[in-house]
């Protein structure tokens, strides 16, 4: 379950201009999040949002954050579903970016995840 959470969240993240660079940098900054989502550091998953407007699409209800403070609202929203769900120390494995656009402000990556 965690897996496809994180999946649809990481493929689905669209990141503004502070990391619209090179394709790497996008994909650097998802892997950066969920490297420090498995490892439970709070303070490092918020580092990994990017400032700005965000939009984040997932499989629980709303299924949809948008704005600066998407991040902190999935989390919360995250956390609610996953006690609900008896979801507890969630790790995802992910294999390397499979496709990433840039277009002037906004980028988008899919990480396959397990």
């Amino acid at each position: 379950m965690i897996s496809k959470a994180i999946v649809t969240l990481a493929s689905l993240l669209l990141i503004p201009a502070a990391l619209a660079a090179p394709a790497d940098d996008v994909s650097n900054a998802i892997h950066q999040f969920i490297d420090a989502f498995n490892s439970g550091d709070a303070k490092a998953v918020d580092a990994a949002y990017a400032a700005g407007s965000v939009s984040i699409t997932d499989e629980f209800a709303p299924y949809r954050w948008t704005g600066p403070h998407a991040g902190h609202a999935w989390a919360a929203a995250y956390d609610k579903h996953a006690q609900a769900t008896g979801v507890s120390d969630g790790n995802v494995k992910y294999s390397d970016t499979t496709r990433t656009e840039v277009d002037g402000n906004y980028a988008y990556a899919v990480v396959p995840t397990l």
